[in-house]
C-alpha cells in the first residue's frame, strides 16, 4: 500500500451502543460503510458493517421485531478473532485481492496491533489513480479526466431500462430464493 492508508480519522463506535446508534454513524458518514468496535480501553473487538446493518434491519422487517434496535452493536459485529485485515506493507493489489476475495469494501489497517486506520476500496483506487498520474504526469489531468471520464458518465439516459439478462437473472434468483414459500 505504499504505507498509504485512509488518513482520515477512523469511525468507531463503543461495543455498548445499540444498533440504532449504529446505524446514525453510519448514515452520518459518508466516507465509510463501516465502524470499528471497541471497547471501554478503546480495544477493537469487532467491525460492523453497512451490509450487516442491513442485513439485521431487514431481518427486524420480516419479524416484525423491533426491539432489535436495542441491540448491543457488540453483538451484530464481526467479532476481532474474525475481521480480516490489512498492513500498509501490503502492496495496493495485495489489499485490492483480499477485499474482492473476501466481499468486504473497507478493512482496518493494523501495523502489529495498532488499527491506524481503514482502507476502503474507493482509497486503492484513488491511490492506483495517482500511482498512474504520477508514472504519466500531465498538469492538467485533474481537469482533464473530470471533463473526459466524469461528465460523459453523469446522468443516466432518458428511458433507461433493466437490459433482459438481468430481469432473467433476477427473477432466478428470487424463484431460488423463494421456492419455499
Amino acid at each position: 500500500m505504499s504505507k498509504q492508508f485512509r488518513s482520515k480519522q477512523t469511525n468507531y463506535i463503543h461495543e455498548d451502543k445499540t444498533l440504532d446508534d449504529a446505524v446514525q454513524c453510519l448514515m452520518q458518514n459518508e466516507n465509510s460503510a463501516a465502524l470499528v468496535v471497541v471497547n471501554s480501553q478503546h480495544q477493537v473487538v469487532g467491525l460492523i458493517t453497512n451490509r450487516l446493518a442491513l442485513h439485521r434491519i431487514v431481518r427486524m422487517r420480516s419479524t416484525g421485531e423491533t426491539t432489535q434496535w436495542h441491540t448491543k452493536v457488540s453483538e451484530v459485529a464481526i467479532p476481532a478473532r474474525k475481521m480480516l485485515f490489512v498492513s500498509p506493507e501490503d502492496s495496493l493489489e495485495d489489499c485490492r485481492a483480499v477485499m474482492a476475495l473476501s466481499g468486504f469494501g473497507e478493512l482496518p489497517v493494523l501495523k502489529g496491533n495498532k488499527l491506524l486506520g481503514t482502507v476502503s476500496l474507493t482509497d486503492i483506487a484513488s491511490l492506483i489513480h495517482r500511482h498512474d498520474a504520477q508514472l504519466n504526469p500531465d498538469p492538467s489531468s485533474a481537469k482533464s479526466d473530470y471533463i473526459n471520464l466524469i461528465l460523459p458518465r453523469k446522468g443516466l439516459p432518458a428511458n433507461t431500462s433493466l437490459d433482459k439478462t438481468v430481469v432473467q437473472k433476477y427473477e432466478i434468483a428470487r424463484l431460488w430464493h423463494c421456492s419455499a414459500d
